[in-house]
């Protein structure tokens, strides 16, 4: 998906998920959930992220192909538990982040490519629908999610005991 569609998806979802959790929103957790929602694409220097920080991407993506660890059940894991143990996000903000990539790998997940989630296994997981990059189908599938959360998000807002 394109990065605009992975920042919508993680910056919705993340309030959603807020809103659910009974989290305060909080202004400071939307850099992160955007951060996260770019971060599994920092293995591909044409990517946003990989143009805006090519001192990483360029050396990253000669040592992994793109969608491959960063694209992973193991790369979310990991990732959550390094930030965690060296205390770089207070407790909001590892949330945010990791919301946001966790909502990239399953927008991801709807495309052709797919992702490998069980990485090192090379089996990549694909979706029914398999959604092309950039094309109309990923602007209504977007459209759709976004609107599935914010309804949820107001049922929760509305009915908060439920």
């Amino acid at each position: 998906m394109m990065a605009i569609s992975h920042v919508t998806i993680g910056t919705v979802g993340w309030a959603t998920f807020a809103a659910y959790t009974g989290q305060p929103l909080q202004p400071e957790t939307f850099p992160a959930a955007v951060l996260g929602s770019l971060a599994p694409d920092i293995d591909y220097p044409r990517s946003w992220i990989g143009r805006n920080l090519p001192f990483i991407s360029r050396p990253l993506a000669k040592l992994v192909s793109h969608r491959g660890i960063t694209h992973s059940s193991f790369a979310l894991i990991a990732g959550g538990l390094l930030l965690y143990q060296w205390g770089y996000f207070a407790e909001g903000l590892l949330a945010a982040f990791l919301i946001g990539y966790l909502l990239h790998l399953l927008a991801d997940w709807l495309t052709i490519t797919g992702i490998p989630l069980l990485w090192p296994l090379r089996k990549r997981f694909k979706s029914p629908l398999r959604i092309r990059t950039g094309g109309m189908l990923e602007i209504y599938v977007v459209v759709l999610i976004i609107i599935g959360m914010l309804t949820a998000a107001g049922a929760i807002a509305a009915y908060p005991s439920c």
